[in-house]
């Protein structure tokens, strides 16, 4: 994709979520007296949890400094250049065998933009293995 092909992207928020965001989520499997007090090692920056993930593997189209870019396909829709990317390499790999960080590894370089993989489990076969083959 060419620079001057992509539009810049973004969402403008002043406020974070609240405190027991996703809580449900993130303490599932937890004992009731650990569900208590927020874990210290989630870190909160712009209503993401990053490196400290247990649960969640994140998959996001640009780093924190930069801007989500948009394509317009042939079809005329637009769309952003990373969904674009990663849908379209899902289809050609096998599934069952791929890790989240390899995929992303697999996605063509995208001008300004660094997509980004965070969590624990970044390296777990994507959706644990059970999406079979491509027949």
């Amino acid at each position: 994709m060419t620079r001057s092909s992509m539009v810049p992207c973004s969402v403008v928020s002043t406020s974070l979520p609240p405190e027991r965001f996703d809580k449900d989520i993130w303490t599932r499997g937890l004992s009731r007296a650990a569900t208590i007090a927020v874990p210290a090692r989630f870190t909160y920056k712009a209503g993401v949890v990053y490196k400290s993930m247990a649960s969640h593997v994140l998959l996001a189209a640009c780093r924190q400094d930069e801007f989500a870019r948009e394509i317009s396909s042939t079809d005329q829709i637009t769309r952003g250049a990373f969904t674009a990317c990663l849908v379209k390499q899902l289809y050609q790999e096998d599934l069952s065998s791929i890790t989240y960080s390899t995929l992303l590894g697999l996605i063509p370089a995208l001008a300004q933009q660094h997509p980004q993989c965070e969590g624990v489990n970044k390296h777990r076969l994507l959706f644990n293995g059970v999406i079979s083959a491509r027949r």
